[in-house]
């Protein structure tokens, strides 16, 4: 290989020496100085190295996403509470298949339903909804406050408790 400079004579056209560092010496023959061959397939080991870091990227990613997720599953989600719904001893399960359901909103049931069994349960209790089988067994008709939106669930589960009720359900 030749100076770009001197172009091996070793002084430039102004008359200074050279001062190129001449390429590291492997082997010479003759006049000519053989550098090293370059690696076969380093670009192969560059792309590796590339694909290794890239692999070990993706998996830092998922250890992370995973302790995300675990801590939001354990910290930030409660579970919904489970519903207070009162215990009856004794039960006997729906006899009837069909039912005619009449409905009747009103804003407190209390007075229409002491009526009707005869009797308030407790002094100071009131009723959230009472149902009565009428027209010979045919027709049931469900007493109780109208409910405010789907997420009313005191509201809906005393319609489903009556509704079990005219289904032929009993309990103490």
């Amino acid at each position: 290989m030749t100076c770009p400079h001197c172009y091996g004579i070793g002084y430039d056209a102004s008359g200074y020496t050279c001062t190129c560092v001449p390429p590291a010496v492997v082997a010479k023959v003759g006049r000519k100085y053989y550098d090293r061959a370059p690696l076969r397939g380093s670009s192969w080991r560059r792309q590796i190295a590339y694909l290794a870091k890239f692999l070990i990227g993706c998996s830092v990613a998922s250890v992370l996403a995973a302790l995300v997720l675990a801590v939001l599953t354990l910290t930030g989600c409660q579970p919904a509470p489970e519903p207070k719904v009162k215990a009856y001893n004794d039960y006997a399960p729906p006899s009837k298949d069909r039912m005619t359901v009449q409905l009747v909103w009103m804003d407190d049931p209390t007075k229409y339903c002491a009526l009707r069994e005869g009797t308030l349960r407790n002094e100071g209790e009131s009723y959230l909804g009472c149902a009565a089988v009428l027209a010979k067994g045919t027709v049931c008709e469900v007493v109780m406050r109208k409910p405010k939106n789907f997420n009313d669930g005191q509201t809906l589960e005393v319609l489903g408790h009556e509704l079990m009720h005219c289904l032929g359900a009993r309990h103490e």
